[in-house]
């Protein structure tokens, strides 16, 4: 071969292996084995905790965090997994975790996540390397989703695609036991099975009788009073309205006049708006109610009175009592739920940390507005073992 022929040889061999590869770009998404799968023997009787917990792991290849369509890829991919995988429906008191890893920096297609190594969590995949994460639990559902704005934070938020496949989901979720969370009718009249209130930092104070009557007032809203009994304290009265609003149960409150705003009290107008959210779960003719405040939360299971059965006669005094100001209250309830919507406007703004009412009064010479905040039903997890506990026993019971 002549030596002008093996020069051209030699500089197309050249030219090809200095050609760089060329960069793929397509958005792609691994899944990393092994998952992490932690069960705790008999956890939901001894502490409250979860009996299992689970974790998968992903990569993301080619993801803009500045691109809500990646995000959107994500959601939807998240969607497919929880179809094709039937964990929450089969695994009960559990939680479930898919945390996405950005692909690079030693984590790749092929990388093992060796869960509860410092290999694992303080190298490879440590915070600053996630892209975000999806948490689930059988006892909420969907609880929440947190991307990563950069290395150092992220926020929380609720993403629709999710949210919508969960109001099927959770329905699905609760058919064992038939449990229903999110019971549409729960008129009737009921009495205690057990009942406690717990505080935090102090013992329960046990209740020892109760009698309930709730009502159906329309598709939406059921009134109720009650009356229950604690040792050595006189009964308890108590009475109101629960609204089904996007299947959960809340107490109504009614706006109230505040003379400092300068509108008389004739023409102030009332209307109605969401209170703290009460927990109902229903189970046949069993009823499971979680009622909760700043530092407390009083539990009541109940069944429904049998026709041949009274009222408990310790608080019969008590149930007049409180079934008059029932009716009292129905009476101010009935006004204020037609009240004018051209002088007041109520929205409902969903946050992490529950509903917050907004009130929109308008008058002729003046328009204000009030907010009302309440506390989300979760209260940081100060309850975790108590619920835990109590949802046990009402599953337990078999009326």
């Amino acid at each position: 071969m002549k030596l002008n022929q093996l020069l051209i040889l030699l500089l197309v061999v050249i030219l090809f292996s200095c050609k760089k590869e060329e960069k793929d770009n397509t958005f792609s998404i691994y899944h990393l084995k092994p998952n992490s799968i932690y069960t705790t023997a008999d956890s939901l009787v001894i502490n409250g905790s979860f009996s299992i917990r689970r974790n998968d792991f992903f990569v993301v290849k080619n993801y803009d965090a500045k691109n809500e369509n990646h995000k959107i890829k994500i959601d939807s991919f998240v969607v497919n997994y929880l179809k094709s995988n039937n964990f929450l429906s089969v695994s009960k008191n559990s939680n479930w975790r898919l945390t996405f890893f950005k692909y690079g920096k030693g984590i790749d297609v092929n990388t093992e996540h060796i869960d509860g190594t410092d290999y694992a969590i303080h190298d490879l995949f440590s915070y600053k390397k996630e892209i975000g994460s999806y948490y689930f639990d059988t006892r909420i559902g969907y609880g929440s989703t947190n991307y990563n704005n950069d290395s150092t934070r992220g926020h929380s938020e609720k993403r629709e695609v999710i949210s919508n496949y969960f109001q099927n989901l959770n329905t699905a979720l609760n058919q064992n036991n038939n449990i229903i969370d999110k019971p549409n009718d729960i008129a009737g009249e009921y009495e205690m099975i057990k009942g406690f209130t717990h505080f935090i930092g102090s013992e329960d104070d046990e209740i020892l009788s109760a009698n309930l009557i709730i009502e159906k007032l329309s598709e939406t809203d059921y009134g109720y009073y009650s009356a229950h009994k604690i040792k050595n304290i006189r009964p308890n009265e108590r009475v109101g309205v629960l609204r089904n609003y996007k299947n959960n149960f809340y107490n109504l409150s009614i706006c109230d006049n505040n003379p400092s705003e300068g509108i008389t009290e004739e023409n102030f107008i009332n209307g109605i708006y969401l209170h703290n959210q009460v927990i109902i779960k229903k189970k046949g003719d069993t009823l499971a109610m979680i009622r909760y405040g700043g530092n407390f939360r009083r539990y009541m299971l109940y069944k429904k009175l049998r026709p041949e059965t009274n009222y408990n006669i310790y608080l019969e005094d008590a149930l007049d009592r409180s079934k008059f100001d029932y009716n009292n209250f129905i009476i101010e309830y009935n006004k204020a739920k037609n009240y004018d919507k051209s002088k007041l406007q109520i929205a409902y703004i969903e946050t992490n940390y529950g509903w917050v009412s907004k009130h929109n009064h308008k008058e002729d010479s003046i328009n204000f507005n009030k907010t009302h905040y309440y506390q989300n039903p979760n209260q940081d997890d100060m309850f975790t073992k108590q619920d835990s506990t109590f949802l046990h026993l009402f599953k337990s019971v078999n009326y």
